[in-house]
């Protein structure tokens, strides 16, 4: 639910330029990718963060692949911590 919620103000909010989310167990205590997915989406889309922090939150594969897409697309994201999480080799190398 809080991913969700995120994914809605990021969307709409013009300034905000750091977030912090580094064990906040986005996955709703190991609920599938939550919402996570619609998070990265409205990632894909902002402009104005500059640097974001999702380490330890016991997310999967999947939202890893997808975090490689969204930054081919995000042209402001600079820095992107997300160690902790169970991304594949693959994927942490292209991030």
């Amino acid at each position: 639910m809080t991913a969700r919620v995120l994914a809605l103000a990021l969307s709409k909010n013009k300034t905000l330029q750091y977030l912090d989310l580094e064990s906040n167990d986005l996955t709703h205590e190991g609920q599938k990718n939550g919402g996570v997915e619609e998070l990265i989406n409205a990632l894909s889309k902002n402009k104005t963060l500059l640097s974001l922090n999702v380490a330890n939150n016991r997310l999967d594969s999947e939202i890893g692949r997808m975090f490689v897409d969204m930054l081919r697309v995000n042209e402001t994201l600079i820095d992107f911590e997300f160690g902790f999480n169970n991304f594949r080799l693959e994927d942490i190398q292209k991030i």
